[in-house]
């Protein structure tokens, strides 16, 4: 599976049942909200390129997303 901004703009078939259901890691928590595009008119919502959306329901929707600073794909909403 691979990880990288390049496959952003691709179309999306990998199977996300191989995602971990609660990654390692800390939640990230911001003051500020930094919204614009990429070339490819993408939106960049600070530093996550937001990809294919996975889900959405009473709570808000899912969203594939790379983060710039570390070149890894996460999962936010």
């Amino acid at each position: 599976m691979s990880s990288d901004i390049d496959s952003a703009g691709s179309a999306h078939t990998e199977d996300l049942s191989e995602l971990p259901l609660d990654p390692p890691g800390s939640v990230r928590m911001t003051a500020e909200l930094h919204y614009k595009y990429n070339d490819d008119r993408r939106p960049i919502v600070n530093q996550y390129l937001r990809g294919h959306r996975v889900g959405k329901g009473q709570h808000g929707e899912v969203w594939v997303c790379w983060d710039l600073s570390d070149n890894r794909r996460e999962l936010v909403s």
